[in-house]
């Protein structure tokens, strides 16, 4: 009986860790849409502002890596 409720308790707990990290991923986006709304005044200057994060992403991952 002991393993029925250890095997059921198992998956459970696997969907509540997977609702919640959905959860922050959805809270994440939206986060970042509204810094990227008040930071451009228009979509052309957020799109400028996400290239220019992602070439500093790069960058610093190659740093990084040359560092390693």
């Amino acid at each position: 009986m002991t393993k029925k409720l250890a095997a059921k308790a198992g998956p459970k707990k696997e969907k509540e860790e997977d609702d919640s990290g959905t959860k922050l991923e959805e809270r994440l986006s939206t986060i970042e849409e509204n810094f990227f709304k008040e930071v451009g005044e228009d979509e052309e200057e957020i799109k400028l502002i996400k290239e220019r994060a992602a070439q500093t992403q790069e960058a610093l991952a190659n740093e990084e890596a040359n560092a390693a």
